[in-house]
Order: C-alpha cells, then structure tokens, then sequence
C-alpha cells in the first residue's frame, strides 16, 4: 500500500483549493459573503439569525431573518444588499470580526 500526502490551501473566506496560486487568484478576485475582508453580515459580531413561520390557509412557511444588534444600527440610513430573498449589508461601517468560540 502506498501513501500520499497531499497539501489543500484555503482562502479567507473558508474555499479550498489544490493548488497555492489559484487561491491566490480566488483571494484577489474574492467577493464571497463569507470573506470577512468584505466587511458583510455573515462574518460580523452583531450579526442574528433566528427563523419565523407564516401560516394561514393550510401552508406553512419558515424562513431566516437576519437583524444586526449593533446599538448604533439605523435601518434607514443601511443599503443592503439582496441575494435571492435574504438581504445581506456589504462594507458595513459596523462590522466587528466575530470571533470564534
């Protein structure tokens, strides 16, 4: 039996490659919510995301809402952006990098 190690290099935003120089591509070009160097929800401290439910009529419907629990948030003077139907603030002026537990 012969064995192989091999190397997988990952991007900020947590996509992996195979090889060094297509992840440095990835990272230069990289607009994924999940790069905290775009400064969105998906990787902010304030971030919530609880689920609801609509029913009426013998349906049933569950969805995510995302809220930011920053103090300063003003939903009025935010622009977010939306990505199928859930919206997403993008360079946000109160982003803070959530840390991991």
């Amino acid at each position: 039996m012969k064995t192989k190690k091999v190397t997988r290099y990952y991007a900020e935003c947590g996509r992996g490659f195979w090889s060094v120089r297509a992840c440095i591509n990835h990272e230069g070009n990289c607009h994924c919510w999940s790069n905290p160097k775009n400064k969105a929800c998906l990787t902010c401290k304030y971030s919530n995301v609880y689920s609801e439910s609509d029913e009426g009529e013998g349906r049933s419907n569950s969805y995510k809402v995302r809220e930011c629990l920053h103090p300063s948030f003003n939903e009025e003077s935010m622009k977010p952006i939306a990505i199928g139907a859930k919206y997403v603030y993008d360079n946000c002026e109160l982003w803070v990098l959530k840390t991991k537990k």
